[in-house]
């Protein structure tokens, strides 16, 4: 494992002809860093002087942001997931630690799925399970499809016995609230 206290600027040619900028500095296990939509290295510029005293910091600038171009392909979280790991190869890295901040959680995640065995571990920072929507903001199929039409009575209950209804809970055993009027 190399280590180094400079930071190394360096540049990777991904395969739809998107040049990424990128950084490495510190030492120790190496740590990919990997900003929200649109977020360049800078983002980590403060924490990774930190980080560097116990890890090999890398970090980028996201395609068509900072020094990064744009490339040809459709951006969305498995190509930003991609431009992850091209990084990672740029860096001489076969492994490392990924910790993702919001849409950087996405593309970590992204980044788990399409190659567990480069990731040592995964750390999520203001994130969320599955991205919704692609980098340009469209809806991805799971935020448009339509919620199941059961009726309430067939609607699976959780461990209270509350029936889940949509996106609301009921609960059998009480009534609905119901709303107050306002004082005069």
């Amino acid at each position: 494992m190399t280590t180094t206290t400079d930071i190394i600027d360096f540049r990777t040619e991904t395969d739809d002809g998107a040049t990424l900028h990128g950084f490495r500095e510190g030492h120790g296990r190496p740590l990919l860093l990997v900003s929200g939509l649109s977020g360049t290295a800078g983002f980590w510029a403060d924490i990774a002087a930190t980080l560097g005293r116990s890890f090999q910091i890398i970090r980028f600038d996201q395609r068509g942001i900072g020094g990064s171009s744009r490339g040809a392909a459709p951006c969305d979280i498995e190509r930003l997931a991609r431009d992850g790991l091209d990084v990672l190869d740029a860096a001489g890295l076969d492994r490392a630690v990924v910790l993702g901040h919001s849409t950087g959680g996405c593309i970590a995640q992204a980044m788990a799925k399409l190659a567990p065995g480069r990731l040592d571990g995964l750390i999520l920072s203001g994130s969320w399970l599955k991205a919704c929507c692609s980098a340009r903001g469209a809806p991805s199929s799971a935020a448009t499809r339509r919620p199941s039409r059961r009726s309430p009575s067939s609607a699976p209950t959780n461990r209270a016995g509350s029936r889940r209804t949509g996106t609301s809970t009921t609960t059998p055993s009480r009534p609905p609230r119901r709303a107050s009027r306002p004082r005069p």
